[in-house]
């Protein structure tokens, strides 16, 4: 699948007018197929479509440039003491 917004060249908080003026600008520059440019069109202009495509394509643009956060060992972690009831889902 490929990413709607990087074929429209828009942002993820882009509105709709912005959607459909991008999806002329990408017709002109004949970068990606109509057929592409159209899908993704309608993948934007869906709101359930396009929450799914802000969960498959996150705003961050390379995971490299996300620093993980650093875990202390779990040497002051004492597993007996936990409640296996107290978070009980079911």
């Amino acid at each position: 699948m490929i990413n709607p917004y990087e074929v429209l060249g828009v942002d993820q908080n882009a509105p709709m007018k912005d959607i459909v003026k991008a999806m002329a600008l990408a017709m002109a520059k004949h970068k990606y197929s109509p057929k592409e440019i159209a899908a993704a069109k309608v993948q934007l202009s869906t709101p359930e479509k396009r929450l799914a495509s802000d969960f498959t394509f996150p705003i961050l643009e390379k995971i490299g440039s996300v620093k993980p956060i650093p875990v202390n060992e779990t040497e002051d972690l004492d597993v007996s003491s936990f409640d296996p009831n107290k978070y009980n889902s079911l």
